[in-house]
């Protein structure tokens, strides 16, 4: 796997070691477009949820993005994103989760920490059951103009309350929607 764009352009991200079973890392066609919807990230600071092989947060930094936390609760996939961030040298700009995700936004909300780009990419099986937007609101952790860009199964549906998708797209059976928070304006360009 290769970072598509940027100061990183190119860049082998190693992936052999990740967990295939509950990681599907997003192919550079869909990367491309995600990050053309998203337009300048420069100086954005990201959170990398249930990050797998860390690839969205890598192209974010290679794109930009001032500052990349990864969050994982698998021991194998933060051991080879480790060594993937080092080989790179992007230790100064990173920080890696090996925990659980509740436990890690808990976290970040003692540390007042806040994002202007937030990646959500669990298990498709464990999307309703992570209820991760909940917790995000909860914790307070993306800033007000902030936005989420969540990977989910083409037939599953957001419905929440403080929420709304404001694009989505759909690549075979995956879905990335593109959430801010009700009565904000989006700062998004391009077109999925």
């Amino acid at each position: 796997m290769r970072v598509i764009s940027g100061k990183l352009r190119n860049k082998s991200i190693i992936t052999k070691h990740t967990d295939r079973k509950n990681t599907r890392p997003v192919t550079a066609i869909v990367r491309k477009s995600l990050f053309s919807c998203l337009g300048d990230i420069k100086g954005k600071t990201v959170l990398d949820l249930f990050c797998g092989t860390g690839i969205l947060g890598i192209e974010a930094i290679s794109r930009g993005s001032k500052s990349t936390l990864f969050i994982d609760k698998d021991k194998n996939n933060t051991k080879h994103l480790k060594e993937n961030l080092e080989h790179l040298k992007l230790q100064d700009i990173t920080e890696i989760y090996n925990t659980d995700y509740r436990m890690a936004l808990k976290a970040l909300k003692r540390r007042e920490q806040q994002f202007d780009i937030i990646f959500v990419d669990p298990p498709y099986k464990w999307v309703a059951k992570f209820q991760t937007l909940n917790y995000i609101i909860k914790y307070d952790i993306l800033k007000t103009e902030g936005i989420i860009v969540h990977n989910m199964d083409k037939h599953t549906v957001i419905d929440h309350e403080e929420f709304e998708t404001i694009k989505q797209a759909v690549f075979g059976k995956t879905c990335f929607v593109f959430l801010r928070r009700k009565s904000h304006g989006s700062n998004l360009s391009g077109n999925i």
